[in-house]
């Protein structure tokens, strides 16, 4: 218990230094370490092969992206894209949004509402990537087809900010010749 609490604070506060550093390659460092504190988390929980999967396709695949995503739009040098991300809105959406969250975990945790126990449901299954597959392919398909959908439509996004920064660059150059 002692070292789910560790990596769960490990977890938490990593994911608060996501959002909150100013140089987007410190934050992917940060998301590096919250992925990896989650796979153990995932390791306590006896899901081995989900452990897997998120140091494999989350720290090797999409924070590698992530990263070429950072490097290809510049966000260091490009001011407008700054502006836009820091509106007094948007700040209070997410301070109003936390603490909504945060009032439900407080509210489920003073009424003493266990979710699980830590290796229940891998304990019972006789073989947890095969459980997973059956999970995955069988009873969540659809949402597994929407969270693909949605990162194809990311990285498309990211592309399209990726090409609109290098053609205005170039058009500026024009325009200086």
């Amino acid at each position: 218990m002692l070292s789910f609490q560790i990596l769960a604070i490990i977890t938490v506060v990593s994911a608060f230094m996501v959002v909150t550093r100013r140089n987007p390659m410190h934050s992917a460092l940060w998301l590096l370490v919250t992925f990896f504190a989650l796979a153990g988390l995932y390791l306590l929980m006896n899901a081995e092969f989900v452990a897997a999967i998120q140091i494999i396709i989350y720290a090797g695949g999409i924070l590698v992206l992530y990263i070429f995503v950072i490097m290809f739009v510049d966000l260091s040098k490009d001011s407008t894209l700054r502006k836009a991300f820091h509106k007094p809105g948007q700040v209070v959406f997410a301070a109003v949004f936390s603490a909504l969250i945060m009032v439900v975990v407080v509210a489920v945790s003073l009424t003493g509402i266990e979710p699980f126990a830590i290796g229940e449901p891998a304990a019972a299954a006789t073989d947890s990537t095969k459980a997973f597959a059956k999970d995955l392919f069988l009873q969540y398909l659809y949402p597994f087809e929407i969270a693909s959908i949605l990162l194809l439509v990311a990285m498309i996004g990211s592309v399209i900010l990726a090409r609109r920064s290098t053609t205005s660059v170039s058009a500026r150059e024009k325009e200086l010749q």
